[in-house]
C-alpha cells in the first residue's frame, strides 16, 4: 500500500513538471523531497531492530529509487516541453 502511494506521488510530481519551464531545479527539488523522506525512514530504522528495521530500510530505499525515477521523469518532461 505504501509503495502505491509513493508511485502516485511520483506520477503527480512528474505531471506537475509539465507546467514548469526547462529548469533543472524542479527535478532536483523532486529528488530532494524523496531523499528527505528516505532519510526519515533511515533514522527510524536506526532506532528499530529485527524485521521492523529491515522494513524501514527497504522503505527508505524505495523512496530513494522513486525520487530518482521522478526526477528523471521531470527532466524528460522538461526536454520534451522545450522541443528537444
Amino acid at each position: 500500500m505504501q509503495i502505491n502511494r509513493l508511485l502516485i506521488a511520483a506520477a503527480c510530481l512528474a505531471l506537475a513538471a509539465c507546467w514548469t519551464e526547462g529548469d533543472d531545479q524542479t527535478a532536483e527539488d523532486v529528488q530532494a523531497a524523496f531523499d528527505n523522506s528516505a532519510s526519515q525512514y533511515e533514522q527510524a530504522a536506526k532506532n528499530a531492530s529485527g524485521a521492523e528495521e529491515e522494513r524501514l530500510e527497504d522503505t527508505a530505499e524505495v523512496y530513494r529509487e522513486a525520487g530518482e525515477a521522478a526526477a528523471e521523469a521531470v527532466d524528460k518532461t522538461d526536454l520534451q516541453g522545450n522541443g528537444q
